[in-house]
């Protein structure tokens, strides 16, 4: 089994003077796709030299006040790294990580990506999907194997790890937000449409990537799911 990425150390990190912002959707000169890119110009002078190279590992810690909640805000751990993946260049990163902390402060890291030292357990979901990440029956296929997996909803705040089985070509960012709104028979489904779960409720989120070829436009994931404290 291929080895799992260690996470940027709390030495790595570097103090962002202003808070992160989640990707945004609306047309290139609306307002706030206009603050979300000036806020990306900044991130990306902070990190400097650092976004020189491949296989690189980022971590995105957001800090959350003692009165904002960490899993039921509303902000996605994935929508937070999207953009910064985006930006930073997906196909440079080979691990990305999220986390919400109880903090004034929020933290950026950019380093080399190291393998852990220990092998990764057994994952809890395996899946190889076909077909294009946009279609519906692309979520389908991680739904109907979550929901084989986990009969009910973890309860509480989670820690996600995904790992990405991809063909070097694949722009595996964009895998992201679509693997985890499929994932509603772990999370809760609170809303009619089963493709928005609660993935408010996600404070660590580690996503990594494995290059395989031989894969084509097809996609292996892997996922460990844990309630968190």
């Amino acid at each position: 089994m291929p080895e799992l990425y260690a996470m940027p150390t709390r030495d790595d990190e570097i103090r962002m003077p202003f808070p992160p912002l989640v990707q945004q959707w609306e047309r290139n000169d609306h307002p706030a796709q206009v603050r979300l890119k000036a806020y990306l110009d900044r991130v990306l002078e902070i990190l400097g030299d650092r976004t020189a190279g491949d296989d690189l590992a980022l971590r995105l810690s957001v800090g959350r006040t003692h009165i904002e909640p960490l899993d039921s805000d509303g902000r996605d751990l994935d929508n937070y790294l999207q953009p910064l993946a985006h930006a930073i260049g997906a196909a440079k990163l080979s691990a990305v990580f999220g986390r919400k902390i109880r903090s004034i402060e929020s933290t950026v890291a950019l380093t080399p990506a190291r393998r852990r030292p220990e092998p990764p357990n057994d994952p809890h979901l395996i899946i190889r999907t076909r077909g294009s990440a946009a279609a519906v029956e692309w979520k389908e296929q991680i739904h109907d194997a979550c929901a084989g997996v986990f009969r009910e909803p973890t309860a509480g705040p989670v820690a996600l790890t995904i790992r990405f089985g991809v063909a070097a070509r694949r722009n595996w960012a964009t895998l992201w937000k679509p693997a985890i709104d499929a994932l509603g028979p772990m999370l809760g489904m609170p809303h009619p449409n089963r493709f928005r779960p609660r993935d408010d409720r996600i404070v660590a989120l580690d996503l990594h990537r494995t290059v395989d070829d031989r894969l084509g436009d097809d996609v292996v994931l892997e996922m460990w799911c844990h309630p968190t404290p």
